[in-house]
């Protein structure tokens, strides 16, 4: 038999942290209190699905995509030996300076 269950914890603080968050109570307990209620009244899947949404903003912000051309084919540690003589295939102003060791 499996028994499934979902942990609910909540916190607040008096503290501003992120102006994303509404105004902070100078007492934080109702407010803790408050959440965890809210959070309480919903199912598993609603709480997951928020939760989905609320992160998913901060990790959906860029695409990123490698040029699928020759020199992509070449391994990293060659391309690096590459770059570090001043050819480059980037279509970019180089991102290294010497102090970082590369170039």
């Amino acid at each position: 038999m499996t028994i499934r269950f979902v942990l609910l914890f909540a916190v607040a603080t008096t503290a501003t942290l992120c102006p994303r968050l509404p105004a902070q109570s100078s007492v934080p307990h109702p407010e803790a209190v408050r959440a965890l209620a809210t959070a309480t009244a919903k199912s598993f899947d609603a709480l997951k699905q928020a939760h989905i949404a609320d992160y998913q903003t901060f990790f959906r912000r860029v695409e990123f995509a490698l040029p699928a051309n020759e020199a992509a084919k070449a391994a990293t540690d060659e391309r690096l030996k590459t770059f570090q003589k001043g050819r480059t295939t980037l279509r970019c102003p180089r991102c290294f300076s010497s102090s970082a060791g590369i170039g």
